[in-house]
């Protein structure tokens, strides 16, 4: 799945922020415990049931506690998050949750909403992805290498828990930024 534009032509552009979204984190959460709460608990019972005593018997249910709670911690942090969290003005896109900076709309040169297993983000084609990728964690660039070398652009911007939606960002990259296919 790919929908896409090329920004090429500028315009004066209003200005566009997305939130964090309660609906959205509360829907994710609600399908984290739903999904994975059934499948953690019954391995974890699983393993407190074998025959086997001691160390072994208490590791895997408490490493499914660690994990499980993690997840939750991180999705409440960006429940938690406070002001725009990305922004999409007459300069570029800013994706305020990476270290990114600003993407300035010259350099980009395609844009697209790509899908890796069922979660749908913003893809920059941009024209030196190294002036971007060089500012992130070595964590982080490590991670869009690998997309890279999936044939995904390196630039990915998630809308999981924010809004307006994606194709509601995209449509306002058409209308204000991008030169007619």
């Amino acid at each position: 799945m790919a929908r896409s534009h090329s920004a090429l032509n500028l315009m004066p552009a209003e200005r566009i922020e997305c939130f964090v979204s309660a609906r959205r984190v509360r829907s994710v959460l609600l399908e984290l415990f739903a999904i994975l709460g059934p499948v953690v608990v019954g391995h974890a019972l699983f393993h407190l049931l074998l025959p086997v005593g001691g160390f072994i018997r208490w590791l895997i249910p408490a490493l499914y506690g660690i994990a499980f709670v993690a997840c939750a911690i991180v999705i409440c942090t960006r429940w938690l998050q406070k002001g725009p969290q990305i922004v999409l003005d007459q300069f570029g896109i800013e994706d305020r949750r990476q270290s990114l900076g600003v993407v300035e709309w010259c350099d980009i040169q395609r844009v697209s909403i790509r899908e890796i297993h069922g979660a749908e983000f913003l893809a920059l084609d941009v024209e030196n992805p190294e002036k971007y990728l060089s500012r992130l964690s070595r964590w982080s660039r490590w991670g869009s290498r690998s997309l890279v070398r999936q044939g995904y652009p390196a630039i990915a911007i998630s809308f999981t828990f924010v809004d307006p939606s994606l194709d509601q960002v995209l449509q306002f990259i058409q209308r204000n930024h991008a030169k007619p296919i």
